[in-house]
């Protein structure tokens, strides 16, 4: 269906692997009974899971670990109400992000295991609550500055914040007030009634992903870093927090498939690899470029989301392509999972969605034949 770099196909399961790719690395062999070929196929899956099980469970050892640590150094309950009032009364962030963070490890539903993605995303809520209110008595605050803040977001002339994000900084907000009133530094709890305003334009109508023929020429005007980006984006579906947290550990090209680690609400999940994918990360390993410093160990040189988003509008602009975002990659494999196997729960799986609610939307990007229909009235 596809030329060059995007005739591979992304594969997240045995049926959707022979769909794309053919045969796969444990499918039957010929001479193969099909019993034999049946339980070759399920040992190299347990095989496959296993090892990609053990390489994650250490991470999270190590992850847990370190935050129970920091939690350590808010255990005195009155130093931790001390610290906490001087914290809120000076506006000190680096404190008060302490704070969070114990209460997290300490209390949330997921306590240590709570993500470093999850944790970076209260970090960003409450560094952004704390410069609009450098002016308010963070221990009295109450409901209508709360409101306030969140109108405000939603009301900037320049550039109004997406719904996604007032959503996320309405529960850092709330999770800095619950470590306050942990720390019995106040009882003020302004986030309790504050609402976002929802938006009643569809998803589907607000954002796009990038159509085939603009894949086509994204990946035919990069190379190394920028092509790995925009394939991991756009077959193996990942957020682009997920693209940046991805190291080398992480990848197993003799089964095709990468484990992420840390995904959306702390999930991890296997991703099984497009030909092209697993061929431009094979090349970017043994004789692309090479990350060092701070991201030594890292399959993207990009330290931040920001850089991520340069590169990718770089590439836009040389291949003449209206840039979209580097979400639309994810939003272009999770369309065409649909298109070819007509499958939520396909789709659900390659993304790693909880709900097929979430995944609606690719239905709806996917479908030609009613344009095709109303095209012809």
């Amino acid at each position: 269906m596809f030329s060059n770099a995007y005739s591979g196909s992304f594969v997240m399961s045995a049926r959707i692997g022979h769909l794309f790719n053919g045969a796969r690395r444990g499918a039957a062999r010929p001479g193969d009974t099909g019993g034999a070929g049946k339980e070759r196929g399920q040992r190299m899956r347990r095989e496959s899971r296993s090892g990609a099980a053990g390489a994650v469970a250490t991470a999270l050892v190590r992850h847990e670990g370190e935050g129970r640590d920091r939690a350590r150094s808010w255990a005195d309950r009155e130093g931790r109400r001390r610290r906490a009032m001087e914290a809120a009364q000076t506006h000190n962030a680096e404190t008060l992000l302490s704070l969070v963070d114990a209460w997290l490890t300490l209390h949330s539903r997921r306590k240590a295991a709570t993500s470093p993605l999850t944790r970076e995303s209260y970090r960003q809520g409450v560094r952004a609550l704390l410069t609009a209110w450098r002016h308010v008595d963070l221990l009295k605050a109450d409901g209508d500055a709360a409101a306030l803040w969140l109108d405000a977001l939603v009301g900037r002339d320049n550039k109004p914040a997406a719904p996604s994000t007032i959503t996320r900084y309405r529960a850092a907000g709330r999770t800095l007030y619950m470590a306050l009133r942990w720390a019995e530094a106040t009882t003020a709890d302004p986030f309790k009634d504050a609402r976002v305003a929802t938006d009643p334009t569809p998803a589907w109508e607000k954002r796009f992903p990038y159509e085939e023929d603009e894949l086509r020429q994204l990946i035919l005007f990069s190379r190394g870093d920028d092509r790995a980006l925009i394939l991991l984006g756009a077959h193996a579906g990942l957020r682009v927090s997920e693209m940046l947290a991805l190291r080398w550990e992480d990848v197993d090209l003799g089964r095709t498939q990468l484990v992420v680690r840390h995904g959306k609400g702390g999930k991890r999940r296997t991703v099984s690899l497009s030909r092209s994918l697993s061929e431009t990360l094979k090349e970017l390993r043994e004789t692309g470029e090479r990350v060092v410093g701070e991201r030594a160990g890292y399959v993207l040189p990009y330290g931040a989301a920001i850089s991520a988003r340069r590169r990718l509008a770089l590439v836009c602009a040389r291949a003449g392509v209206e840039p979209k975002g580097i979400h639309s990659l994810r939003h272009a494999a999770g369309t065409r999972v649909v298109r070819e196997t007509g499958s939520l729960e396909e789709a659900a799986h390659h993304l790693g969605h909880v709900s097929i609610e979430t995944t609606r939307v690719y239905a709806k990007w996917s479908n030609k034949r009613l344009q095709a229909t109303v095209g012809e009235w």
